[in-house]
């Protein structure tokens, strides 16, 4: 390779890149920060909103059938083809993939153009199977071949400690295959705003509130933290809980809330475009995030949505699946409790509610510290410091 050229990488993603959703999000901010470390992305994606005029990102976008199953099927045909018309036109150094669903297009594009493959986990697919189809054996048995192809496939596995830790141990990716690289936050972005000022632009009262936010579906939890409601209202009447988001089980959720007569003390506000969902968390007394026990092992989850607590100077309370959950509690930025447990939530929720001023603003302190340690830059470095062993220059 020219040594004057900066690597580049096919970042492949079946996402359109500019909506306001988290694997969407999640692409471009890497890529952002990919391109500032001096590799040059290019992204085959779906189609979409349009890129903003002042976007340097190099985009190659592959149509798809919309019906559901059409739609993987098809991205894996045209998505495959737009690939290698990239790595032809582009002349990439290396095919760098999301660990999605039945997706094959990095792959296919690796194996036909010659070019390395890093596959990126953001997730746990069989477990994600697992709990969604807990009785249906056959898929959960073809995620399981599909993930242990992509994984030994793969010239390098990449992804958060947790996500690492798991494929060693559940598909033996050996350790020198894979590359330990936490997600990031964007802290430019996310970052601590004045309590009082975000209540008052939104019209809310100055009472404790606590924000849950990201994508409402089961993988989230959220039958836990309705349980808490229901235990923290009890203990603090005057508290007010604000979900953020939306999902294929918000209907769920809402009809949950009423028949618990809990509808005056749950505001979910829907899904927020990126730039405005700072200023929900600004509103907090402190952050929630919940996940399932039956969704992988525990400390295995990696959650963008706990960095973005971080980032906005909010103490946090997670549960022991999160990876970032010890951290958290030792950094003295939030407290860890068991998942499933609907009063140890509360009970962890009340006591953050109960602290004094000075405690409160310790645990802000803490967790922004803790989120400048981990952005978007630090991840896009650890790939940009690897780059020249995957491509053999």
């Amino acid at each position: 390779m020219d040594a004057r050229r900066r690597f580049r990488i096919l970042q492949v993603g079946a996402l359109s890149l500019w909506k306001d959703r988290g694997d969407s999000l999640h692409a471009r901010e890497l890529a952002f920060a990919l391109h500032e470390a001096g590799v040059e992305p290019i992204l085959l994606n779906l189609p979409g909103p349009k890129a903003p005029s002042d976007s340097e990102l190099r985009e190659v976008r592959a149509p798809v059938f919309a019906i559901r199953f059409l739609r993987q099927l098809s991205w894996n045909v045209t998505g495959t083809i737009a690939g290698i018309a990239a790595v032809r036109r582009f002349n990439p150094d290396v095919v760098y993939s999301r660990m999605e669903p039945g997706i094959f297009v990095g792959l296919w594009v690796s194996l036909i153009s010659g070019r390395p493959l890093i596959v990126e986990i953001n997730g746990l697919p069989t477990a994600d199977v697992r709990l969604y189809r807990p009785n249906n054996t056959a898929l959960i048995g073809l995620t399981r071949i599909w993930e242990r192809t992509m994984y030994g496939r793969a010239d390098r596995v990449l992804g958060a400690v947790g996500y690492i830790r798991f494929v060693q141990d559940h598909f033996g990716v050996p350790a020198n295959k894979c590359i330990e690289a936490p997600l990031g936050v964007n802290t430019s972005v996310f970052t601590p705003l004045e309590r009082r000022e975000c209540l008052a632009k939104q019209g809310r009262e100055d009472v404790p509130t606590v924000v849950w936010a990201g994508v409402i579906s089961a993988w989230q939890g959220l039958v836990v933290l309705v349980d808490a409601v229901e235990i923290v209202a009890g203990g603090c009447p005057a508290v007010q809980f604000v979900v953020v988001g939306g999902g294929i089980t918000e209907g769920w959720l809402r009809d949950e809330i009423e028949r618990r007569g809990l509808a005056g003390k749950v505001s979910l506000v829907g899904p927020k475009p990126y730039g405005e969902v700072n200023e929900f968390l600004g509103c907090a007394t402190v952050c929630v995030a919940t996940f399932p026990g039956n969704r992988g092992d525990r400390g295995t989850i990696s959650s963008l949505k706990t960095l973005t607590y971080l980032a906005s100077g909010r103490p946090v309370v997670t549960n022991e699946m999160d990876e970032m959950g010890r951290q958290i509690q030792d950094a003295g930025a939030g407290l860890m409790v068991p998942p499933d447990d609907g009063p140890s939530l509360a009970a962890a929720i009340l006591t953050i509610l109960g602290e004094d001023h000075a405690a409160w603003r310790g645990r802000c302190a803490a967790s922004r510290r803790m989120a400048e340690s981990q952005t978007w830059r630090h991840k896009a470095e650890i790939i940009a410091g690897c780059l020249g062993d995957i491509s053999g220059s």
